[in-house]
Parts: structure tokens; C-alpha cells; sequence
């Protein structure tokens, strides 16, 4: 797909990059809500010791935040000499996407190689767009000839003229340059080629992240060694035996995230004397539950559903500006169900899940792929179980209402979240579905991003609708453009096929 000079300058914190992309560059990296990006310094470790982490044990979904480290890094071995041959290696400019589906270890590589490349004298930045979680590192101060590698996670939901703002304004570094860009998917990646060839930019192949227990003996060791850790956390013998859930032969225990969770959900039932999740596919309820009774225990029982339901908004929004957070409950229309104010609705969510930037609200669950659950169990109404609430349902229209015709600025995130969701729980693909029913401009108004995650989901009827809405020539919508003439292109020719059969 062809990238027009025109196309760069589209939205805001866009480049204007004119028709030579060494000439000097205009950058605007703001929007209304301040920059678009941010490039930090690594974020300092978080306390890990096990003393500082058998506090959490009420909560385990923070025993599993990558911040924290809790089970060491291990493996990779071959992946991080390939990072380290590229880093040292080759072009001045140059840049290198790893994909995998959550949970599969890309941010613990990514940061490995970061301490690789800051122990033999590179600076070193994390790139974060303003939709992403505050990393709490300082902002990166440059110097032009020091070598410098950027690391862009979550690079698929970065709109392509915020990504092109950063490649470009790192373009021009004089000193050696690597982006090491991290995603769950490659469907944006041409267009992002495309910039980095205009910019100078040296692409390699995309790397496909491998599982890293590709064996039940490999995925045996790696759970052993975690549930040793979370043993040690738990205050447990060292010689308590452990069996994974299902057996380790279960292909989801390919994911390194998926056989911590049940690391964890084995120790924590261990030392609670419960029954262990039976299958791969019941750790999330499991440590969900466990999330659950702590709210109970904090709030009481008579507020455990309130929080529920404002856990759920903010697993699907992410963290808001307070006065966002107010307005957006009231739409929700929780603070009238629960009988209290927004205020205390958001107070109460805070101490259990405090803000990681002051002045925001509605703090999400992690990881991600907790939160996924989280939404797609919520939603559940075929097989309700504890966590299942026909409430949350009926309440996503009002966290997607618009406000003056206006998206909220959460909504790319949220449908990024919820096409994630839907990924694991086909009725979350129902929900998005109802929600692109009524208003098929959503998608394209919340961004490329979020269109481009939605695609899959998409019926006929709605694929036709927004299609009629995506007139703009904007940089952003480009990959989701494409996937979505396929998907039309797709239909058009089955109903062809059966007309003439």
C-alpha cells in the first residue's frame, strides 16, 4: 500500500514530512490530552522480595504485573543473541518487530535486551503512547552520538501517524539507532514498513516470538520452577509437590503467562486449602474469584458487586482523568444501581487498584490477559457462573456513548480490549457486534487501531457500514481499510459462488 507524503501530516501529533524525509521535520506530539508519546527511561524494579510480595497474596493479579518480576527471567537464550547480533550489527538505522499472541514473554525479552544494550553502553527508551500504562521511568534525556534503542510495545495499537512522529523523530539521530517494536499481530505491519523505508529506517524480517516450553518437559520445569517462587511467597515448604492443572501436554501451557497463572492459582489453593482449577481454562476464573473476595473482604459483601462492575469498566476503558471518571460512571449508569455517588464508587475502586499516574481513576486489572477474562466472563450468560452480570452488558452502551457526537477518549481502547476478549470469548464478539449495530462509525472514530481490531468481528451488514464512513485518507486507517475490502471482497465472492452454485 502506497503512503502519501500527504498522509503523514493526517491527525494529531502527526509529522509533516514534505517529499524529502531528511529535510528538516515539524513535529506536533500534541494533542488535547498532552503528548501522544512519551520515550522514558527503563522503569525502576518494583519491590520483589518475598517479604515485600506476601502482601500481595490477597491479590495475586499483582503477583503476575511484569513490572514486578516475580518469577525470574529464564530462558531465551537464542533470542537474545539474535537481539544482540542485530543491535550490534548492521545498518545506523534500524528496526525489528517481534510478534506473539499475550502472555507469550515479549515485554520480559524486550526488557532483558535492554539491559543487554544499556550494560555495553547504549542509552536506552521506552517508548509509550498515551493510551498505555505509565511506565514510571524519567523522560529519556538524548545525547546525538551514544548509541540508542527504543523499545515501542503494543506497537499494533499505536495510530500509525503517532508511531511515523516517533520513527521520524528518532530518524534523525546521529549516533547508531535500533527500535525494537513489540505486537500481538502483523496486519499493521506493511504500512509501518512503508515509513521506516521513507525514513531510512532498516526493517529485518518479522521475528515470530516461539513458545518458550514448547515441551510437556519444558513446560513441567518452567511451571516447578514458578511454583517454587510462589511457594516461597506463600510461606510454603520447599518441598510441597505440585501438579499442573490438566496436565501439561494442554497447549495453552505454551504461553509462559498461562503457566504462571497456574503456578500461582496451584499455590494459593495449596495454602488455602481449596481445590485447585481443574484445566488450563479455569485459572483466570479462579484467580478472578480470588480478586472477587478480596473486594468483599475490603468493601463488604453488600459492595462486592459494585466493585465488580466498576473493575469491569475499567478493565475495558483503562485508567481515565478523574472528571472523565465521574462523568463516564454516571453514563454508565452504576453510581444510580449502587445507590451511592461516583465519587465513592471510584474512591472505593482506587484502594484496591491505585492510580499508577496521579489525577486518573479506574485503575485496569493485569495483566491484560486477566482483564480479557475478566471481561469475557463477566459477559457470560450462556453458562453464568459467580462472576456473570447482565448488568455489565447492558452498561457498555452507555461507557461507548458519545458525548457532544464526540467518541470518549477511552473508546480505542476499549474496542481493542473487547476484540481481544472476543478472541478467547465468542459472546464478547456478540457484544461488539451490538455495539457496532448501533453506531458503525465507532470503530473509525475511536481510531486505526481499534478498527483494525474490530475487522474480525465484524459482520457483513457492519463491515458495509463502516465502510461507507471510512472516507478519510488518514495514515491511521489504512491497515484496517485494507483488512476490511478483504473482508468484503471475501463475502461478495461466497454470495456469488452460492447465487451461481
Amino acid at each position: 500500500m502506497a503512503v502519501t507524503p500527504e498522509a503523514y501530516a493526517a491527525g494529531p501529533g502527526a509529522v509533516s514530512v514534505g517529499g524529502d524525509v531528511h529535510a528538516p521535520i515539524t513535529t506536533n506530539v500534541y494533542g488535547g490530552d498532552g503528548p501522544v508519546f512519551t520515550v522514558e527511561t527503563p522503569p525502576p524494579e518494583l519491590p520483589h522480595e518475598p517479604a515485600d510480595l506476601a502482601a500481595l497474596r490477597e491479590q495475586p493479579s499483582k503477583l503476575l504485573n511484569a513490572r514486578r518480576r516475580v518469577i525470574p527471567f529464564s530462558g531465551r537464550t537464542r533470542e537474545l543473541a539474535d537481539l544482540n547480533a542485530w543491535r550490534q550489527n548492521g545498518p545506523r538505522l534500524a528496526a525489528q518487530l517481534i510478534y506473539a499472541a499475550g502472555g507469550e514473554g515479549k515485554t520480559r525479552l524486550a526488557a532483558r535486551a535492554a539491559e543487554h544494550a544499556a550494560a555495553a553502553g547504549w542509552a536506552v527508551g521506552w517508548a509509550r503512547h498515551r493510551t498505555d500504562t505509565p511506565g514510571g521511568g524519567a523522560p529519556l534525556t538524548e545525547d546525538g552520538h551514544r548509541p540508542l534503542l527504543i523499545v515501542v510495545d503494543y506497537a499494533e495499537r499505536w495510530p500509525m501517524s503517532h508511531l511515523q512522529s516517533l520513527l521520524a523523530r528518532y530518524s534523525g539521530h546521529t549516533g547508531p539507532l535500533r527500535v525494537l517494536l513489540l505486537a500481538r499481530s502483523l496486519s499493521w505491519w506493511s504500512v509501518a514498513d512503508t515509513i521506516c523505508e521513507r525514513l531510512g529506517i532498516i526493517t529485518g524480517v518479522p521475528v515470530p516470538l516461539e513458545p518458550l516450553a514448547g515441551t510437556d518437559a519444558e513446560r513441567r520445569e518452567l511451571f516447578e520452577a514458578a511454583c517454587r517462587r510462589f511457594a516461597e511467597i506463600y510461606g510454603l515448604p520447599a518441598s510441597t509437590e505440585f501438579a499442573v492443572p490438566g496436565g501439561p501436554a494442554d497447549r495453552a501451557y505454551g504461553s509462559v503467562l498461562t503457566v504462571h497463572m497456574a503456578a500461582l492459582a496451584v499455590v494459593d489453593a495449596e495454602a488455602r486449602d481449596r481445590r485447585p482449577p481443574l484445566g488450563a481454562r479455569d485459572l483466570s476464573r479462579y484467580l478472578l474469584n480470588r480478586e472477587c473476595h478480596y473486594w468483599s473482604v475490603l468493601h463488604g459483601e453488600h459492595r462486592s458487586a459494585t466493585a465488580a462492575r466498576a473493575a469491569f469498566i475499567a478493565s475495558i476503558t483503562g485508567a481515565v482523568p478523574r472528571p472523565a471518571g465521574a462523568a463516564l460512571l454516571a453514563r454508565s449508569g452504576l453510581p444510580e444501581a449502587a445507590g451511592t455517588s461516583a465519587q465513592q464508587i471510584l474512591d472505593a475502586h482506587a484502594r484496591c487498584y491505585p492510580p499508577a499516574t496521579a489525577g486518573t481513576v479506574l485503575e485496569p486489572l493485569y495483566p491484560d490477559r486477566l482483564a480479557e477474562d475478566f471481561i469475557g466472563l463477566t459477559l457470560r450468560t450462556d453458562q453464568p457462573d459467580s462472576l456473570a452480570d447482565t448488568w455489565c452488558g447492558s452498561a457498555l452502551a452507555g461507557v461507548f456513548a458519545r458525548e457532544d457526537g464526540q467518541v470518549p477518549g477511552h473508546a480505542g481502547r476499549g474496542l481493542i480490549f473487547l476484540a481481544a476478549a472476543a478472541a478467547t470469548w465468542p459472546h464478547v464478539g456478540a457484544a461488539l457486534r451490538t455495539l457496532l449495530h448501533a453506531d458503525p462509525s465507532l470503530a473509525v472514530d475511536a481510531g486505526g487501531p481499534a478498527l483494525l481490531a474490530i475487522t474480525p468481528y465484524a459482520d457483513a451488514a457492519i463491515a458495509a457500514a463502516i465502510s461507507r464512513h471510512v472516507t478519510e485518507r488518514s495514515i491511521d486507517l489504512h491497515p484496517a481499510a485494507a483488512l476490511l475490502s478483504c473482508g468484503i471482497l471475501q463475502v461478495s465472492l461466497l454470495l456469488n459462488s452460492r447465487r451461481t452454485a
